[in-house]
């Protein structure tokens, strides 16, 4: 009995010592109420106030990234793009993604939220990226650092390549921004698996993908998805069985019409 007590505390003592697999992305919010955007959900890129730029191939993979989140909504399309300099839309954009450096990316201490779920965590000296949501009063100047934005720690390296391998040490521009959108369309917490977008931190070279607890995350924020059978589930086979039938009839009609 007395081994087998020692052996448990050994596990758990080396389970809670097991650090974090990969680099934080952000340190995520507390549990709240969700504040979901009506579609479709306006965006833009903006330049940095001390003139950090997107070059062409970043901002290509971001809108990727973009438009794959959004095609796993109900909504179409949920998200639409404001150019830069675009005056004829009346309203400013949701979310704007911009790039920051070490004077954002530091300890900002806790701020206490505007809803009553407690303080916001705001060390993000080691962040990745950050979603400054408009849920907590912001403890450095919006006029600079704007609320409602996707920062982009600009000290990391990045790379915006589609497939791996990725650069030494680079982590994935594409992957970083759907993490950070998910944040920003109101899902607080992070998911449990390292395979998870929503996991809450991420390895030099990782590219990842939306995950089904990715979207449930994104269904108890209060948004409707798509309903796309998973491979081998029962509703698969049903649609498989469906088009095999519909297949076999069009071609039984097409022989019965040889033979007239």
């Amino acid at each position: 009995m007395k081994h087998s007590l020692c052996v448990m505390s050994a596990v758990a003592l080396l389970l809670s010592a097991t650090p974090t697999w990969g680099e934080i992305i952000d340190p995520g919010f507390p549990a709240g109420p969700h504040y979901t955007f009506d579609s479709p959900i306006t965006w833009q890129f903006r330049t940095s106030w001390d003139g950090l730029t997107w070059s062409e191939e970043e901002m290509t993979s971001i809108r990727n990234a973009i438009d794959y989140l959004g095609s796993f909504f109900v909504a179409s399309p949920l998200f639409v793009e404001i150019p830069v300099g675009d005056v004829a839309i009346a309203e400013d954009p949701k979310v704007t993604i911009r790039k920051a450096g070490a004077d954002f990316f530091k300890d900002w201490g806790a701020a206490p939220s505007k809803d009553g779920r407690g303080n916001i965590d705001l060390d993000i000296s080691k962040a990745i990226g950050f979603a400054a949501k408009d849920i907590f009063e912001p403890p450095w100047d919006p006029g600079t650092y704007p609320m409602g934005e996707i920062y982009i720690n600009n000290t990391k390296t990045f790379s915006s390549s589609p497939t791996a391998p990725l650069p030494d040490g680079a982590y994935h521009l594409p992957t970083v921004t759907l993490h950070e959108m998910q944040h920003m369309l109101s899902v607080n917490s992070h998911a449990e698996h390292r395979d998870e977008v929503m996991y809450e931190s991420i390895e030099p070279g990782e590219i990842k993908q939306l995950q089904e607890s990715d979207k449930k995350l994104l269904k108890d924020a209060g948004y409707n998805l798509k309903l796309v059978p998973e491979p081998g589930s029962t509703a698969a086979m049903l649609a498989a069985g469906v088009v095999a039938l519909f297949l076999y009839g069009a071609c039984f009609q097409r022989r019965l019409r040889a033979c007239q």
